[in-house]
């Protein structure tokens, strides 16, 4: 497989870290890529189990309020990108990572051996509201949430879309009583059938715990090794927001009713999150694993999306191998 880009190498001690190089490797460069030399710290198996609700498949349509903005070009690509085009053309694929989420269809079946139907994400609308015609203070987030469902489909959520709204900066939203518990995403539903996926605008706040691998968390990890990269074109706020919606968006498909896939506790576990900050092999807490950097600007990604853009894609819960993370690298 021809390769157009870099990789990330790290070297490590069992004690400390040694070194943290970046090497731009040729498109015809033939170099393996280096591994971690020490037991990787792999993410604790959530015992995420199956509670035979349904799952969403076949067509889901989006309507998106980009509350307090504009609704950037590379997200609306990104959502473009779960289905491949015919103009993706290196490996790995944002579809590619799609069809892994399409997969749990068959492991909810106990049928791995058929293919599971596709699931084909289009969008239906778009809402921006660059005034925060809302207000700036959600202090009692579950109380507004409502009123931007309604304003995410038009002042009617009869459950034909998902409503997807997406917090700007300058809105005070709550945090939650400790930082590694913090969830950068919510999904649920208003009335009967309305479900809705809400991305919170946590970037700065509580602890930065929504920014990363492109800020460092010092609470998150407690190791010490704390690995930052640069986002695929340097708009660190779209690219995070991609991060948190595809993780968003594989939790609702996956447990969009409360009864699907998750792991009991408080807070639940959902595929969406227990892999969240996997990003290649080698992965660790602070590290992100084996991601390409473009040698050009420098920007880290791990899936071709069409017409040749680039993103970070979370990790995926296997269900195959329970105890581990799936990783598009």
């Amino acid at each position: 497989m021809e390769r157009t880009s870099s990789v990330f190498v790290l070297s490590l001690s069992p004690l400390s870290l040694i070194s943290f190089l970046l090497l731009l490797l040729p498109a015809t460069s033939s170099a393996a890529a280096a591994t971690i030399t020490i037991p990787q710290q792999l993410f604790k198996d959530p015992n995420i189990k199956y509670h035979n609700g349904p799952l969403l498949t076949g067509d889901i349509n989006l309507s998106i309020l980009w509350y307090g903005g504009k609704v950037p070009e590379t997200f609306v690509t990104f959502i473009k990108s779960l289905k491949d085009d015919g103009s993706i053309t290196f490996d790995p694929k944002v579809s590619d990572w799609w069809k892994t989420v399409e997969s749990y269809q068959s492991t909810a079946n106990k049928n791995q051996s058929r293919r599971p139907p596709s699931i084909n994400v289009n969008i239906v609308s778009k809402i921006e509201d660059p005034i925060f015609s809302l207000g700036h203070e959600f202090t009692k987030f579950d109380e507004t949430i409502p009123d931007l469902v309604r304003k995410a489909t038009n002042g009617n959520p009869d459950g034909s879309s998902i409503a997807v709204i997406v917090i700007g900066e300058g809105v005070n939203l709550p945090c939650g009583r400790r930082e590694d518990e913090e969830k950068c995403y919510e999904h649920g539903i208003i009335g009967n059938n309305q479900i809705y996926i809400v991305i919170k605008n946590l970037l700065r706040h509580c602890g930065w715990v929504c920014a990363w691998p492109f800020h460092k968390q010092p609470e998150m990890f407690q190791d010490g090794v704390n690995l930052v990269v640069d986002p695929p074109t340097w708009d660190y706020e779209t690219h995070l927001n991609i991060i948190h919606f595809a993780s968003a968006l594989v939790s609702t498909v996956t447990n969009p009713y409360g009864n699907g896939f998750y792991a009991e506790g408080k807070p639940i576990v959902e595929i969406g999150d227990c892999c969240s900050k996997a990003f290649g092999t080698g992965y660790f807490p602070g590290f992100t694993g084996r991601v390409h950097v473009d040698p050009h600007n420098g920007g880290t990604f791990n899936a071709h999306g069409v017409n040749d853009t680039r993103f970070m894609v979370p990790g995926l819960w296997n269900p195959k191998h329970s105890s581990t993370c799936w990783t598009a690298l």
